[in-house]
């Protein structure tokens, strides 16, 4: 059941025309917890020229890092729910973080983009969250635990 899971992912990542170097990033570390795809281990896809993450929307959780950071990004939208370590969407052309995960455990790195708010920024933090060099002055919204500093 687990390999068929992982399988049909693949097949739909081609079918999407997703590069190659892409898939065998994602097939190194891919798999199935409780019926769910799960990244087991860093995922690193900055620098690739991306302008979507929506190949990513079936992989539920991240156990390392996810690295989207110096892409062509204007959504987050397809990022894992969960991130157990940092999460850097920066140097992107986000105007906002919906579609981001909801946890992240350690950092999160979301400077230099043009965000207007933080609305759609996960609710917990394990880490420092840095959002530096957007758009305006951004807020630290009242409802996110951030364990770490707050730097805007």
């Amino acid at each position: 059941m687990e390999n068929s899971i992982i399988e049909k992912y693949i097949s739909k990542l081609f079918l999407l025309g997703i590069d190659q170097e892409i898939v065998d990033i994602l097939k190194k570390g891919l798999i199935v917890e409780d019926d769910s795809l799960v990244f087991d281990g860093d995922l690193d896809l900055s620098s690739m020229n991306l302008t979507s993450l929506k190949f990513l929307e079936d992989i539920k959780e991240v156990i390392g890092y996810f690295d989207c950071e110096n892409n062509n990004l204007t959504s987050l939208e397809g990022c894992p729910e969960s991130v157990i370590n940092d999460f850097d969407c920066e140097c992107n052309n986000l105007t906002s973080l919906e579609g981001g995960p909801s946890s992240v455990g350690g950092h999160f790195y979301c400077e230099n983009n043009q965000l207007t708010s933080l609305e759609g920024c996960p609710s917990s933090v394990g880490g420092h969250f840095y959002c530096d060099n957007n758009s305006k002055i951004l807020e630290k919204p009242l409802n996110i635990k951030i364990n770490g500093r707050f730097n805007n």
